[in-house]
């Protein structure tokens, strides 16, 4: 098994066997499958906060991409209602809501095409205040 493959399928476990493998060297908090996602994508994209924010807490890197082009917090909006509190660690933490992905849709463009859930669209002025924030 890859660090890759073994990382993310941790993700499956939980964050206490990521520590542990994190605290004894065995792993790298960003370390990326076939897909280039990280064990904080893939938190995000099973609906696992607490992993994340353990994840993010370590020192994930908010901002890396996988092979689509997607960061962390491009799938915090996908997977919208039910991640805002995700979606404002990630901001807190540097994450870059104009960052386009390979389709050229950044989060902030992605929560503008969601806007029919209106959880969803609460989060554009959350982006668009971190957005403004980077001037």
């Amino acid at each position: 098994m890859t660090q890759s493959s073994s990382i993310n399928g941790a993700a499956l476990i939980g964050a206490e066997e990521i520590k542990e493998q994190i605290d004894d060297g065995r792993l790298d908090v960003d370390a990326v499958d076939d897909d280039g996602r990280t064990p904080l994508h893939r938190a995000i994209d099973l609906g696992a906060q607490d992993l994340a924010v353990f994840l993010v807490s370590i020192g994930a890197d908010v901002n890396l991409r996988d092979r689509w082009g997607n960061t962390p917090l491009w799938r915090a909006v996908y997977h919208a209602p039910g991640t805002e509190a995700i979606v404002d660690l990630l901001l807190e933490r540097g994450a870059d809501p104009a960052a386009k992905n390979n389709h050229d849709v950044s989060p902030i463009d992605l929560a503008h095409k969601m806007t029919d859930d209106d959880e969803t669209a609460g989060l554009l002025p959350t982006l668009q205040a971190a957005l403004n924030t980077d001037d």
